[in-house]
């Protein structure tokens, strides 16, 4: 239990101390906005994930947030490393990303088999790191999935 809350501090403290050093990207949707777009497209997607996560759209997490959504994972600690897991597999991790990976897998070396899956879940999935984000918010997120080869489940 106490392993589960260092994780947790940390993603909720470090991470956001390593994005100070990034610049904000440019996101052309508020998240009210986006609530306002078609069912199923990507940008309402993220709306509704936040909402049903009472969560906030938030500078520097646009991309994130969206990740969450694009791969289908939860926010709990586990979720965010399997993320990562999957960021590692497909050559498109952050250096913050790293980072929490590396510190995250020594503090819960048991999440291993459940990241080594989403490693190679990302490593067969085209690479995501060119993606434009912004200019796919009004496409249908099944589609986006089919067309980068990203497993849903």
């Amino acid at each position: 239990m106490i392993r589960d809350q260092i994780l947790k501090i940390m993603i909720e403290r470090a991470v956001p101390f390593l994005n100070r050093f990034r610049k904000k990207p440019y996101w052309p949707y508020t998240q009210n906005e986006m609530r306002q777009l078609p069912s199923g497209t990507l940008g309402k997607d993220v709306a509704d994930f936040l909402d049903s996560q009472n969560l906030t759209l938030l500078p520097k997490y646009e991309v994130h947030d969206t990740l969450h959504v694009l791969l289908n994972y939860g926010t709990n600690p586990k979720e965010e490393l399997k993320l990562q897991g999957f960021m590692i597999g497909n050559k498109s991790v952050t250096f913050g990303g790293k980072v929490l990976f590396g510190i995250s897998l020594v503090i819960k070396p048991e999440y291993l088999k459940a990241i080594r899956k989403e490693m190679k879940r990302g490593k067969n999935a085209k690479s995501i790191k060119g993606i434009k984000f912004t200019e796919i918010l009004t496409l249908e997120t099944r589609e986006i999935r089919t067309t980068n080869g990203i497993d849903s489940y």
